[in-house]
């Protein structure tokens, strides 16, 4: 079997790069897609110079530093893919330098492959101590630098790949995640809120009285009203001009009210042509019946459906204040009872709960 032979440091500047060019050193290719740059190292310059052509005929784009403050500021301008670092250098240690740059979160990722003229067991110990990624000692062969630094590629390409897929996996991850609220978003929208109007519905508003109510426990001088209404005349719509007209005036319903109470009020639909308003923080009666009147007013002008001007008016039962109650159903059915009692007076008007509906 044929060996390659060393290559002494000692006589490196007595081989001339023509004599070099016959030397069968392969056609390794870099395996990083993008350009690999790779720095040298080294206080002797024939030594820089011989790495530097090895490197420079397997495709590797080079840079030197013969010293380690030139070394830490190449790395600074641009980072290199991997380093050769000598050990034995003037003023600063191939192991300083390799501290430095370890101790700095943006170059601790750049693979140090060592270079030594002695291969002492403490030298490789102190070199992987330090952070060295590989160490190689003098005289070394060709075929052995060449096969460590294509080593330490196949590392970082393998990183990269992990890196990579990591990214993936958390970007379908977070679009699972996403998907996974959006549906619950969803769900939740289907099962409290009215599919027409995109009003709360029934269910929604019950818990929102409970809210209510337990807010009113812990916070005394809170107050809360309540508005039940329901449209005058909304059959005889629906059955004269279809279904069609009738839901598309209940969704241009639901936008009036929404334009006549205050932005924190909330609305519910109940079913049908019913809804519900619950006024939180309210400062006094008068505040609750003033925006009772503002909605029955708001319904004076017609709405304009299909070119059909329909009228519509609201009978409307009112609690002004659900402090006297415990219970979300006894309160609508309360206000029920009011708004048929509105309605039975000649409708387009309100009535309030009086303290006799037991």
């Amino acid at each position: 079997m044929q060996h390659s032979n060393p290559i002494n440091p000692d006589v490196l500047s007595l081989i001339s790069e023509e004599i070099y060019d016959e030397i069968n050193i392969g056609n390794q290719r870099p395996l990083l897609e993008e350009t690999v740059d790779i720095l040298i190292v080294d206080d002797r310059p024939e030594n820089i110079r011989l790495l530097s052509s090895i490197l420079t005929k397997n495709g590797y784009q080079t840079r030197k530093a013969t010293n380690g403050v030139m070394a830490l500021r190449a790395v600074e301008s641009i980072q290199p893919t991997l380093i050769l670092l000598d050990i034995r250098m003037p003023n600063m240690s191939g192991y300083q330098v390799c501290k430095h740059l370890k101790s700095n979160p943006k170059t601790a990722h750049i693979p140090i492959i060592f270079l030594s003229a002695t291969d002492e067991i403490e030298d490789k110990a102190k070199a992987f101590q330090v952070g060295g990624a590989d160490y190689i000692a003098k005289p070394f062969y060709v075929e052995e630098v060449l096969a460590r630094i294509e080593n330490q590629l196949k590392l970082i390409r393998a990183e990269k790949t992990i890196d990579e897929l990591n990214r993936q996996i958390e970007e379908r991850v977070k679009e699972r995640l996403e998907a996974l609220e959006f549906s619950h978003s969803q769900l939740l929208k289907m099962a409290f809120h009215d599919p027409l109007t995109q009003l709360p519905n029934r269910t929604f508003l019950m818990r929102r009285l409970e809210e209510a109510l337990k807010q009113q426990q812990i916070y005394p001088n809170t107050q809360f009203a309540l508005f039940y209404l329901d449209c005058d005349g909304f059959k005889n719509i629906n059955d004269s001009f279809g279904h069609a007209v009738g839901d598309q005036l209940l969704i241009s319903i639901s936008k009036r009210l929404k334009d006549a109470v205050r932005q924190h009020d909330f609305i519910a639909r109940l079913g049908g042509d019913e809804f519900v308003i619950l006024l939180p923080n309210i400062a006094s009666s008068c505040v609750t019946l003033a925006i009772a009147e503002r909605i029955v007013k708001s319904f004076q002008s017609p709405f304009v459906i299909q070119n059909l001007d329909v009228i519509i008016s609201f009978s409307v039962g009112i609690i002004l204040d659900l402090s006297l109650y415990c219970d979300p159903h006894k309160i609508l059915n309360h206000a029920d009872r009011a708004m048929y009692q509105a309605k039975s007076q000649g409708k387009a008007c309100y009535q309030i709960v009086e303290s006799s509906y037991g």
